[in-house]
């Protein structure tokens, strides 16, 4: 049994529509696709859009990336090279780049876990830390008028 009528056409009108706004919407959370893979790490530099890539395996690249847009991802020795404005952006956590310091608890700012293997920690003596403090001379209380 069909609908007839007005009934019918609102029906349809409202299937297609948000049909279509679903397949506006998988296309824009696509995931961005990277324009070069390699080994090693990368170096770039972009210019006026112009973006070269040199991989750590030899290979070189010359890239159009609009905006200079360039996001660079390794894992394992695996590089991914992202051009243009869908590239991933690089996300810091908030309290970069005073993570798991003393400035931290001052600012409130919440601990990070695993971030202490990208802060460096050091002693309140660095940079003199093993270094031999000179004797320095004792003086009497008279020191430099005694003789007079």
């Amino acid at each position: 049994m069909f609908l007839q009528g007005p009934l019918t056409v609102l029906v349809i009108t409202v299937i297609m529509v948000t049909q279509g706004m679903l397949a506006r919407r998988i296309k824009r959370e696509k995931e961005a696709q990277p324009v070069l893979e390699c080994e090693g790490n990368v170096s770039n530099w972009c210019e006026n859009d112009r973006c070269e890539v040199v991989c750590g395996d030899g290979t070189e690249v010359e890239l159009t990336c609009p905006n200079n847009a360039m996001s660079v991802i390794s894992i394992n020795g695996k590089s991914k090279v992202y051009c243009g404005p869908g590239a991933p952006k690089v996300k810091f956590p908030q309290c970069f780049p005073f993570c798991n310091t003393s400035l931290q608890d001052g600012l409130n700012i919440p601990d990070i876990p695993d971030s202490s293997a990208r802060t460096p920690r050091f002693e309140k003596c660095f940079p003199f830390c093993n270094v031999e403090r000179p004797v320095l001379p004792v003086f009497k209380k008279c020191f430099p008028f005694c003789n007079n």
